[in-house]
Protein backbone atom coordinates (compact mmCIF):
# COMPACT_ATOMS: atom_id res chain seq x y z
CA UNK A 1 0.00 0.00 0.00
CA UNK A 2 2.85 2.41 0.55
CA UNK A 3 3.50 2.08 -3.18
CA UNK A 4 0.26 3.50 -3.76
CA UNK A 5 0.60 6.26 -1.92
CA UNK A 6 3.88 6.84 -3.51
CA UNK A 7 1.97 7.04 -6.54
CA UNK A 8 -0.52 9.49 -5.60
CA UNK A 9 1.93 11.63 -3.86
CA UNK A 10 3.97 12.10 -6.91
CA UNK A 11 1.59 12.20 -9.65
CA UNK A 12 2.16 16.37 -9.98
CA UNK A 13 5.25 15.40 -11.43
CA UNK A 14 3.88 14.16 -14.49
CA UNK A 15 1.53 16.76 -15.16
CA UNK A 16 4.50 19.36 -14.70
CA UNK A 17 6.38 17.33 -17.36
CA UNK A 18 4.09 17.17 -19.68
CA UNK A 19 3.31 20.97 -19.26
CA UNK A 20 6.67 21.94 -19.26
CA UNK A 21 7.53 20.39 -22.86
CA UNK A 22 4.02 21.66 -23.66
CA UNK A 23 2.57 18.64 -24.58
CA UNK A 24 -1.19 18.26 -25.54
CA UNK A 25 -2.06 16.51 -28.53
CA UNK A 26 -1.31 13.03 -27.07
CA UNK A 27 -1.40 14.17 -23.37
CA UNK A 28 -3.37 10.71 -22.28
CA UNK A 29 -1.02 8.87 -23.98
CA UNK A 30 1.89 10.32 -22.52
CA UNK A 31 0.65 10.41 -18.82
CA UNK A 32 -0.60 6.81 -18.90
CA UNK A 33 3.02 5.91 -20.51
CA UNK A 34 4.89 7.95 -17.98
CA UNK A 35 2.40 6.29 -15.03
CA UNK A 36 3.05 3.00 -15.74
CA UNK A 37 6.85 4.03 -15.79
CA UNK A 38 7.13 5.88 -12.83
CA UNK A 39 5.41 2.49 -10.91
CA UNK A 40 8.02 0.64 -12.31
CA UNK A 41 10.55 3.05 -10.76
CA UNK A 42 8.80 3.36 -7.44
CA UNK A 43 8.88 -0.57 -7.49
CA UNK A 44 12.92 -0.04 -8.31
CA UNK A 45 13.93 2.74 -6.18
CA UNK A 46 16.25 2.26 -3.07
CA UNK A 47 16.41 4.93 -0.72
CA UNK A 48 20.10 4.46 -0.12
CA UNK A 49 21.26 5.70 -3.72
CA UNK A 50 19.11 8.61 -3.99
CA UNK A 51 18.62 11.08 -1.54
CA UNK A 52 14.87 11.69 -2.38
CA UNK A 53 11.83 9.83 -4.20
CA UNK A 54 10.76 13.15 -5.65
CA UNK A 55 13.92 13.88 -7.45
CA UNK A 56 14.65 10.55 -8.62
CA UNK A 57 11.36 10.36 -10.30
CA UNK A 58 11.82 13.76 -11.85
CA UNK A 59 14.82 13.00 -13.47
CA UNK A 60 13.70 9.27 -14.31
CA UNK A 61 10.65 10.45 -15.79
CA UNK A 62 12.08 13.70 -17.54
CA UNK A 63 14.61 11.57 -19.66
CA UNK A 64 11.98 8.56 -20.11
CA UNK A 65 9.69 11.21 -21.53
CA UNK A 66 13.09 12.37 -23.69
CA UNK A 67 13.22 8.64 -24.98
CA UNK A 68 9.61 8.66 -26.25
CA UNK A 69 9.48 11.80 -28.21
CA UNK A 70 12.71 10.50 -29.85
CA UNK A 71 11.59 7.68 -30.42
CA UNK A 72 7.95 8.88 -31.79
CA UNK A 73 7.68 8.66 -35.10
CA UNK A 74 5.45 12.17 -36.08
CA UNK A 75 6.34 13.46 -38.97
CA UNK A 76 5.90 17.11 -38.60
CA UNK A 77 5.15 19.56 -41.68
CA UNK A 78 7.48 22.87 -41.95
CA UNK A 79 7.22 25.55 -44.30
CA UNK A 80 10.47 27.16 -45.76
CA UNK A 81 9.84 30.55 -44.25
CA UNK A 82 13.14 31.71 -46.43
CA UNK A 83 11.26 31.64 -49.45
CA UNK A 84 7.46 33.04 -48.87
CA UNK A 85 6.81 36.01 -50.57
CA UNK A 86 4.64 38.51 -48.22
CA UNK A 87 2.97 40.55 -51.14
CA UNK A 88 1.82 37.10 -53.41
CA UNK A 89 -0.79 37.96 -56.14
CA UNK A 90 -1.57 34.67 -56.43
CA UNK A 91 -3.72 33.57 -53.30
CA UNK A 92 -4.69 29.97 -55.06
CA UNK A 93 -0.74 28.69 -54.87
CA UNK A 94 -0.01 29.61 -51.16
CA UNK A 95 -0.92 26.77 -49.20
CA UNK A 96 -2.65 27.30 -45.90
CA UNK A 97 0.24 26.96 -43.37
CA UNK A 98 1.57 29.33 -45.62
CA UNK A 99 -1.14 32.24 -44.97
CA UNK A 100 -1.03 30.91 -41.59
CA UNK A 101 2.51 31.73 -41.12
CA UNK A 102 2.62 34.92 -42.95
CA UNK A 103 -0.18 36.29 -40.98
CA UNK A 104 1.97 35.36 -37.74
CA UNK A 105 4.94 37.00 -39.93
CA UNK A 106 3.30 40.32 -39.77
CA UNK A 107 3.23 40.44 -36.40
CA UNK A 108 6.25 39.85 -35.68
CA UNK A 109 8.66 43.67 -35.83
CA UNK A 110 11.08 43.28 -38.50
CA UNK A 111 14.23 42.15 -36.02
CA UNK A 112 12.05 39.44 -34.77
CA UNK A 113 11.36 38.52 -38.47
CA UNK A 114 15.35 38.76 -39.18
CA UNK A 115 15.63 36.77 -35.63
CA UNK A 116 13.17 33.69 -37.07
CA UNK A 117 14.73 33.33 -40.52
CA UNK A 118 18.02 33.16 -38.56
CA UNK A 119 17.07 31.00 -35.90
CA UNK A 120 15.22 28.71 -38.85
CA UNK A 121 18.54 28.64 -40.84
CA UNK A 122 20.24 26.79 -38.28
CA UNK A 123 22.30 29.72 -36.57
CA UNK A 124 23.12 29.89 -32.86
CA UNK A 125 21.90 32.56 -30.59
CA UNK A 126 25.44 33.95 -30.42
CA UNK A 127 26.09 33.55 -33.89
CA UNK A 128 22.52 35.41 -34.60
CA UNK A 129 24.04 38.39 -31.93
CA UNK A 130 27.09 39.20 -34.09
CA UNK A 131 25.17 38.89 -37.00
CA UNK A 132 22.74 41.13 -36.19
CA UNK A 133 25.06 43.28 -34.60
CA UNK A 134 22.96 43.02 -30.97
CA UNK A 135 24.33 41.94 -27.77
CA UNK A 136 23.16 38.81 -27.08
CA UNK A 137 20.79 39.62 -24.34
CA UNK A 138 18.81 41.56 -26.98
CA UNK A 139 18.90 38.36 -29.18
CA UNK A 140 17.31 36.68 -26.11
CA UNK A 141 14.36 39.28 -25.74
CA UNK A 142 13.65 38.88 -29.36
CA UNK A 143 13.28 34.87 -28.69
CA UNK A 144 11.51 34.90 -26.03
CA UNK A 145 9.06 37.88 -27.66
CA UNK A 146 8.91 35.64 -30.77
CA UNK A 147 7.90 32.76 -28.14
CA UNK A 148 5.07 34.39 -26.43
CA UNK A 149 3.88 35.66 -29.81
CA UNK A 150 3.78 32.61 -31.10
CA UNK A 151 1.86 30.77 -28.54
CA UNK A 152 -0.80 33.23 -27.99
CA UNK A 153 -1.06 33.66 -31.84
CA UNK A 154 -1.80 29.79 -31.32
CA UNK A 155 -3.94 30.42 -28.35
CA UNK A 156 -6.26 33.13 -29.46
CA UNK A 157 -6.05 32.38 -33.44
CA UNK A 158 -5.02 35.20 -35.22
CA UNK A 159 -4.70 38.25 -32.77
Amino acid sequence: MLKKADLEQHLYIIHHLLHRYNITYDYDEFFQLLLIRMWQLILQYNPTLSKSLSSYLYIRLRYYLFDLLRSATRQMTTTDITHIHLQSSDAMRITENQLILEHFLTKLSPNEQRWIQLAYQGYKQYEIAHYMNRSLSSVKLYKKSVKDKFFSFLNYGKE
